[in-house]
């Protein structure tokens, strides 16, 4: 079955309720949009959403050894797991402290140009084995290996040996060699004449010193751009992914829509606008396609809402996780084949905090983690996105999408303007014969709107108070049932998520 051929058809009507005057029809906004059949990019990826975590911060999140793996976040990366046909949840080990960390287990002095800010022990790669060990398998790690010296590649080599005799290489997804180095330039870690052609003959040569010191095949996760620099540009990319393409696992590139970087500020508003979700697939659609000429999966390997730690009111409300759901919908349907969200253990942005190192201590679970448990749940079991066509709207920031299960179709309608006076009435129909008399309907929601930070509810289960990572409430759908005009109809509150599961 390719592309072309229709699986389903579905209309949806969404209508909004505006403010109409006294004893007037309130005028409406009306989407409908049809699902057509299976997008270009047929399967979504099952372990599509992920974790990036700072080198020192890692250890932190994972319970640092000898202390044990932390209970809590096990069972809140085990909650992402709903079959048994996912593959392993990915955290990367990595960020701007990637290239101030180095494998140096005896705490030696290190030459003082290179500002070395953390040394990497086999307490570290310990605990990566451990949290490997408790998740029995179901997560992997991308350890971003220190990229500071250009001339000098004995320090990443000397920690991919370390990880080689510590860590089951079943526990590592790839290993990366530094962090945005397209910025290298520009962060005084390079000669400003720095360039593509000169990162390329650098990266071959840090890539054949860490193979050597026991990296298996195609266990690199390459680039780790981020920001459209000079020489390194979309076509640099290509010629990067398809002359790399025999030691690569993946090929990153990161993306945050937003900035708080010296002093910016921006807005929730901001955050939910097109330009925010789409837009950003539409910047990264060249890079994806360059990967995938070359057979290159293409990641976004790090991500979340505002750059440099997030922003307060905007990173940390429910509004951050209709972002989220949109943007990995919109990330899906370029192709990438995972997305991590960075951040933790504190901070504003991470989908998931700890106060301190305490192994005990109950995490504080961010509405950008229900996000990411809604789209593993709607993704898990070998679904495909269909393409849907929006024929009629009056109100763009009602989003759906619809994905093709095994044996079900998925309808996620993201409701984006908090600002609507009222709830979209949606009617859906298929055309399918097969299709069943009696859908079920999930939300996620919370009384507080787009700004809450906490009440947050997803089909009836709240992580608000965990004390181990397990959600308290009970799971609840609500049954909708075809009418005689063959339709299912329900309504999606302004700031909420609807899922229909036909």
């Amino acid at each position: 079955e390719g592309p072309g051929m229709v699986l389903a058809t579905a209309v949806l009507a969404a209508t909004v309720l505006g403010a109409g005057l006294a004893g007037a029809a309130a005028p409406a906004d009306t989407v409908v949009a049809v699902a057509m059949g299976l997008a270009p990019v047929q399967a979504v990826p099952t372990n599509l959403v992920g974790f990036s975590i700072e080198v020192p911060d890692a250890t932190e999140m994972i319970g640092k050894s000898p202390d044990p793996p932390r209970l809590a976040l096990v069972n809140l990366i085990r909650g992402l797991h709903h079959s048994e046909l996912q593959a392993p949840t990915v955290v990367r080990a990595g960020g701007n402290s990637a290239d101030e960390s180095v494998w140096n287990p005896d705490h030696q002095a290190l030459p003082p140009q290179y500002k070395i800010t953390y040394n990497i022990t086999a307490a570290d790669l310990k605990s990566y084995q451990g949290f490997g060990n408790a998740m029995g398998g179901r997560t992997a790690f991308v350890p971003d290996l220190s990229f500071i010296r250009g001339h000098d590649f004995a320090w990443p080599a000397a920690e991919a040996l370390a990880i080689n005799n510590s860590i089951s290489w079943s526990y590592i997804h790839a290993v990366s060699i530094g962090n945005e180095c397209d910025l290298f330039a520009q962060n005084g870690l390079r000669k400003p004449d720095y360039d593509y052609s000169q990162y390329k003959a650098e990266f071959e040569a840090a890539a054949s010193a860490i193979t050597a010191a026991g990296l298996p095949a195609k266990t690199i996760r390459g680039a780790t751009w981020c920001c459209f620099q000079g020489t390194f540009n979309e076509a640099a990319f290509a010629d990067y992914a398809s002359s790399q393409a025999a030691l690569l696992r993946d090929i990153s590139y990161h993306r945050y829509p937003l900035s708080h970087c010296d002093g910016h500020t921006t807005t929730l508003e901001d955050l939910l606008a097109p330009e925010a979700s789409s837009g950003q697939a539409d910047k990264m659609r060249p890079f994806s396609e360059g990967a995938a000429a070359a057979g290159v999966p293409f990641v976004i390997g790090e991500s979340n809402s505002v750059a440099c730690g997030g922003q307060e009111g905007v990173s940390d409300v429910l509004g951050s996780a209709l972002w989220a759901l949109d943007f990995l919908f919109e990330m899906a349907s370029i192709n990438a084949s995972m997305v991590n969200f960075h951040g933790g253990p504190r901070g504003i942005y991470p989908p998931i905090k700890f106060a301190n190192t305490s192994a005990g201590m109950p995490p504080t679970v961010q509405p950008l983690y229900y996000a990411m448990r809604v789209f593993s749940e709607v993704t898990a079991a070998e679904s495909r996105l269909l393409t849907v066509n929006v024929t009629q709207t009056t109100n763009s920031q009602v989003r759906v999408w619809a994905l093709q299960g095994v044996g079900k179709t998925v309808f996620v309608v993201i409701h984006k303007d908090p600002s609507a006076a009222g709830p979209a009435a949606v009617s859906l129909s298929k055309l399918e014969t097969s299709e069943p008399d009696t859908a079920q309907l999930g939300t996620l929601s919370a009384p507080g709107g787009a700004t809450a930070k906490s009440g947050l509810v997803w089909v009836g289960l709240t992580w608000d108070g965990t004390t181990d990572g397990t959600p308290s409430g009970q799971r609840t759908t609500t049954s909708v049932k075809r009418s005689a005009a063959g339709t299912f109809d329900f309504s999606v509150e302004p700031a909420s998520v609807a899922v229909l599961w036909a």
